[in-house]
């Protein structure tokens, strides 16, 4: 999918106003390698596709729904902080937001993967947990480090910002954002492969939305008045609460058990 959107962006994208077409291209990304993986996957295990009728649907949805919310808040709440700072801010400001979520997500990316093979470790044998925790938070720390030192040289070299003011705004921003990775590595150290591993998905789930909910009040509170940093320090201060939340939640239920 990458790769299809890298592609088409590198033949069609040739001055700045075919930035509308950036969106369409992922799109097209996701559809082709979603249908090819789709139609492998059926063909090589020979499942057969019929309708299995909405109230089927419904009842999945109900029995997984806090699976559903713990997948879908967190996938979600970069984009949800950068509409935000298009409604309440400056619509031209919605672009230096976007710069700020991508780095920081790109920063995080490897300790999701790391995340994803060590969770079905940890719930085959726990005893590992406290080892998958060192090296979740360390690696995030590492992270984090790294893209506070780094953004200057991103803004200016990477980013190819041609503007004195805007590669200084985007530092900023980088900087306040730098936290991010490390903050998500606790949540997948106490969370993900914590709490979860405990089957405690009901309560993993009102982790989220209780740290959604702070993140938009204070992206109302903040955004009006400082704009794309108001969004950065809201959505900062979502995964702060996030990661406070699931390290003393995984402790009491770790003292419980």
């Amino acid at each position: 999918a990458t790769l299809i959107f890298v592609v088409l962006v590198l033949m069609y994208v040739k001055e700045s106003i075919h930035y509308k077409y950036l969106t369409f291209f992922e799109g097209v990304g996701m559809f082709l390698s979603g249908g090819v993986s789709f139609g492998w996957v059926v063909k090589k295990y020979q499942f057969k596709i019929k309708f299995i009728g909405v109230k089927k649907v419904c009842s999945y949805l109900h029995l997984n729904w806090n699976s559903f919310v713990n997948l879908l808040l967190p996938s979600t709440t970069g984009q949800l902080i950068i509409f935000l700072v298009g409604v309440l801010g400056v619509p031209t400001q919605v672009s230096f937001m976007q710069i700020g979520v991508k780095v920081s997500s790109m920063f995080s990316t490897f300790n999701a993967i790391i995340t994803k093979v060590v969770y079905p470790i940890v719930n085959r044998n726990k005893q590992v947990m406290k080892l998958s925790r060192f090296a979740l938070i360390t690696i995030g720390f590492v992270l984090s480090t790294s893209m506070f030192l780094s953004s200057e040289f991103l803004a200016m070299y990477w980013l190819k910002l041609d503007v004195e003011n805007n590669v200084e705004q985007v530092v900023k921003m980088l900087k306040i954002l730098s936290l991010i990775p490390f903050l998500m590595a606790v949540i997948s150290a106490y969370g993900v492969n914590g709490l979860l591993v405990f089957y405690k998905d009901k309560l993993y789930q009102k982790i989220s939305i209780v740290a959604t909910c702070i993140m938009i009040v204070l992206a109302f509170l903040l955004i009006p008045r400082y704009y794309f940093y108001g969004g950065a320090i809201a959505l900062l201060g979502g995964r702060v609460v996030y990661a406070i939340l699931a390290y003393v939640l995984f402790k009491m239920i770790k003292t419980n058990v």
